[in-house]
């Protein structure tokens, strides 16, 4: 007994004969030994009070002061009686103490588990209902939010450990209160904090343990959100970002009104019309790439998703949080991009194919167990694991197709006939047959085991990029030209073509082939998914992306998901048989206001400049119609309005001649010709005499009245004018210099150099300022009254400052990023409120109205409305 005393239960064992805890029978008989062993040490009661603990959950520090609360509940102990038997307790290490500082123990899941069977189902039930009714005590009521929606008894959301926030569902559900386990999940404040404790996979989490109908519903609405809700700077902002994209969602509406209107907090709120809204079919996008993304692969079970690209990382998805389970990094410098994933059968082990040969890794201990020899001609273009996982085939840059032993890594078979490179390969699903397609209009089947060919056709005259095999068909699919793609659905028994899909005129750079060969996928560079039905040939229905070139894609082996990924780094996973919506906004390239802020135009990327202006109330109240600019290029289109918003001016792309319009009737009042460059920036002087527009090839001052110019062969990206117009600001110099130009003479004020390019220029209201956005996503701001000093500079952007904007009372900063962020800054640079967007925005202009500050924006997802509300909570 001293001994065990002194070093707890482990010693009574027998070190020359120690159990074989592998053995159930063993372990529990160990583990009943040990225990009641160590029991006979504690005082009386004491283990009375030790089988309450494994009411605990033993993934987390159970808090010492809950541990308190529950035996002054069971057993009416003091403070100082509970901690003095939880030392005794840890002394015999029944129980191991953690978090020293802030006190709190965990408890062993063997001793939990043994604990557990001896108290028995009936008798734990009782035990989490007074756990729960214990912590109630302590817990104020909750106010009810909704007058028609039933509130929690208790404000669970505003408990001290973050251990309740963590497992409170779980002790209620385990109570058998699940009407307020329901209750509490439906309440916005409990989203709230268990977003800002720990994440958008928590409060899915909560919402799926409950199992209503509701609560799931609930989930798979943060789930298709759950990328933007990473944590910000400040904190709390995540909340506003949290309210405005479920916002548009009528089931939320309600209570995101009545919990804006208590919070006390700075935020954005958008106008609810937000552009970039997830489509219906979306139910995931995983970020975490830094590059493009060229291949996905789900797992055999579907329960993951690998994904690889340029960034030299393979990334396995765990589908029901959205978190990355592991990422393999490649190291072979230059040769990192991954071109096709594949999963063996098995899902055991995954093979990697690009400029560096195929690589296979073991699943089990995330290792790589082989390189594969190069043998190919350039890189590795495509690969498969046969059904039955005992060959892997491999196709690239020559004519050849190469059969491997995926165990042992040897060449089993080299299969040759083609005369061409081999673009791509499949196994039929039966893995009788391998069908390959290549550069000399082929397409041939071959016996995998034996090497011969079965079966040779011509097919297309064009060069193929993509192959898919099903029971009853095969699908070929490629480019003719750069914008004339093709998708030929075939029989396989006999070859005959049975459809030829059209689609429009982007480049085919995806196929994917459901695994019941029903449906098929297509995308390309437009960022538009198309699902195709292979027995008709009949489009289904579009999944719009809007976000740049779709490089992969991938169905689920169940075909209730479609992974799909590219240029723009994230992997977006959706129900391919859910009904899409339609593109609704083009993206807003550009954007100017008036200088009284109730006109707007937005150079949008579909060749038309959209005229917004305000109503009786401001921009609670406000029209659109659109003009069409057919003479300008898609890719950039600046835009300026006038000062009394009468005009619109635009610069073109392709005939470098600036345009001016009526901004009412778009009839074109006068054309600006002199430079022979694209022109990349346009800005109205303050009184409205002078047009300044920048170029490559520099930057030309316009007199309005006679039309006359100057060239200036500085800068030419960025322009911005000070509010009493005696300076125009312009960067040049691969953007690392800010040029001072004096408006009337057009001779340089003065210039000075920035560490990192210039993207943004902007005047502080009063003039006093200069503000400049970096592409190292800081902003310097520069005093004018003593010589442009830099004041200060800040910013936590990760990616290049698009736009700068002061508020029209100067009191904030408006940023854009690269990083997909809209960052709100008080004017020394301390973080006030953010939120973000689905593509980056490139231009702001804030307005002050009847309603307060508005600040609109544009970017590649379109144009937005944001009501700016500052809460000073010094």
């Amino acid at each position: 007994m001293q001994q065990l005393s002194e070093t707890g239960p482990t010693a009574v064992d027998d070190p020359w004969d120690p159990p074989d805890l592998n053995d159930p029978v063993h372990r529990t008989k160990a583990v009943r030994a040990t225990i009641e062993a160590a029991v006979q040490l504690l005082p009386e009661n004491g283990a009375e009070r030790l089988t309450e603990l494994c009411v605990f959950s033993t993934d987390d520090a159970v808090p010492l002061s809950l541990v308190e609360t529950l035996w002054r509940k069971q057993a009416g102990l003091s403070t100082t009686e509970s901690q003095a038997l939880l030392r005794r307790i840890t002394s015999l290490s029944l129980a191991n103490p953690v978090y020293q500082e802030t006190g709190a123990l965990a408890l062993h899941d063997v001793v939990r588990d043994y604990l557990r069977a001896e108290l028995g189902p009936a008798h734990l039930t009782q035990l989490h209902e007074s756990l729960v009714d214990a912590v109630a005590g302590q817990m104020p009521s909750a106010s009810q939010l909704l007058p028609d929606r039933a509130a929690p008894s208790r404000s669970w959301w505003a408990a001290e450990h973050g251990y309740l926030l963590d497992h409170v569902i779980d002790h209620l559900l385990a109570a058998g209160r699940n009407a307020e386990a329901e209750a509490t999940i439906s309440d916005i404040r409990w989203i709230e904090a268990r977003l800002l404790h720990q994440g958008p996979a928590a409060t899915q989490n909560d919402c799926l343990r409950v199992a209503t109908e509701s609560s799931i519903q609930r989930s798979r609405d943060i789930g298709r959100i759950a990328h933007l809700l990473a944590p910000t700077d400040p904190p709390e902002a995540v909340v506003g970002i949290l309210h405005e994209r479920l916002f548009p969602i009528p089931a939320w509406q309600d209570e995101i009104t009545a919990r804006r209107a208590e919070r006390l907090a700075s935020a954005l709120i958008d106008d609810g019309d937000l552009p970039d809204l997830p489509d219906p079919s979306s139910e995931r996008t995983l970020l975490g790439h830094t590059d493009q993304v060229l291949s996905l692969a789900f797992s055999p079970d579907g329960t993951r998703l690998a994904s690889a690209g340029d960034d030299g990382f393979i990334r396995l998805w765990d589908l029901e949080s959205g978190s990355t389970a592991h990422a393999i990094k490649l190291r072979f410098g230059s040769l990192n991009r991954i071109r096709v994933l594949a999963y063996s059968p098995d899902g055991t082990q995954l093979a990697a194919a690009g400029s560096f040969g195929v690589r296979l890794w073991d699943l089990t201990a995330y290792t790589a167990t082989r390189s594969l020899p190069r043998r190919h001609a350039g890189k590795t273009r495509d690969l498969a694991y046969a059904p039955d996982g005992t060959q892997l085939a491999t196709v690239g840059h020559d004519d050849k197709v190469r059969i491997w032993n995926p165990a042992t890594g040897k060449i089993t078979a080299v299969l040759s006939g083609h005369t061409g490179r081999v673009r791509a390969l499949s196994y039929t699903p039966d893995g009788r047959k391998l069908a390959t397609i290549a550069d000399d209009g082929t397409m041939r089947a071959w016996d995998p085991v034996t090497g011969a060919t079965l079966a040779a056709a011509h097919g297309s005259a064009c060069k193929p990029r993509f192959l898919a095999t099903s029971n009853s068909h095969y699908v070929v699919a490629g480019n003719r030209t750069r914008e004339d793609p093709f998708v030929e659905i075939h029989h396989r028994a006999t070859g005959e073509l049975v459809h030829e899909i059209r689609l429009d005129s982007s480049r085919l750079e995806a196929t994917a082939y459901s695994p019941d060969g029903a449906q098929l996928a297509t995308a390309g560079a437009d960022g538009t998914v198309r699902l195709w039905e292979t027995a008709t040939g009949a489009a289904v229905h579009g999944v719009h992306r809007r976000l740049g070139r779709v490089m992969a894609l991938a169905y689920s082996p169940d075909g209730m998901r479609l992974a799909s990924a590219g240029a723009d780094n994230a992997v977006r996973v959706s129900n391919p048989h859910a009904d899409s919506s339609e593109l609704r906004f083009a993206a807003a390239r550009s954007l100017d206001l008036s200088r009284d802020g109730n006109r707007a135009a937005i150079a949008l990327s579909d060749k038309r400049v959209l005229i917004i202006e305000t109503g009786s109330d401001g921009w609670r109240d406000y029209t659109t119609r659109s003009i069409t600019i057919p003479e300008h290029a898609v890719w950039r289109l600046p835009v300026a309005v006038s000062p009394d918003g009468a005009h619109i001016a635009t610069g073109g792309a392709e005939d470098h001649a600036i345009r001016i319009r009526n901004q009412q009737a778009g009839d074109v009042t006068d054309t600006l010709s002199g430079h022979r460059r694209k022109i990349r920036a346009l800005a109205y002087s303050p009184d409205g005499t002078q047009l300044a527009s920048g170029a490559s090839d520099g930057v030309r001052l316009w007199q309005l009245a006679s039309g006359a110019s100057k060239l200036r062969l500085i800068g030419g990206n960025v322009l911005a004018y000070a509010p009493d117009g005696d300076e125009l600001a312009t960067a040049g110099g691969f953007g690392l210099l800010v040029y001072l130009l004096d408006p009337v003479t057009g001779q340089r004020k003065g210039l000075y150099k920035q560490p990192e390019s210039v993207c943004a220029l902007a005047y502080s209201p009063d003039g006093a300022e200069l503000a400049a956005g970096l592409e190292n996503g800081r902003v310097i701001v520069r005093d004018r009254t003593t010589a442009h000093t830099q004041l200060h500079s800040f910013g936590a952007h990760a990616a290049a400052v698009n736009a700068v904007s002061y508020s029209p009372d100067g009191l904030y900063i408006a940023t854009a990023s690269a990083d997909l962020s809209l960052r709100i800054w008080g004017r020394q640079g301390t973080p006030v409120t953010m939120t973000r967007t689905e593509q980056a925005l490139e231009s702001l202009a804030w307005v002050a109205d009847a309603s307060g500050r508005v600040i609109i924006g544009g970017g590649g997802g379109g144009w937005y409305v944001w009501k700016f509300k500052a809460v000073n909570t010094r």
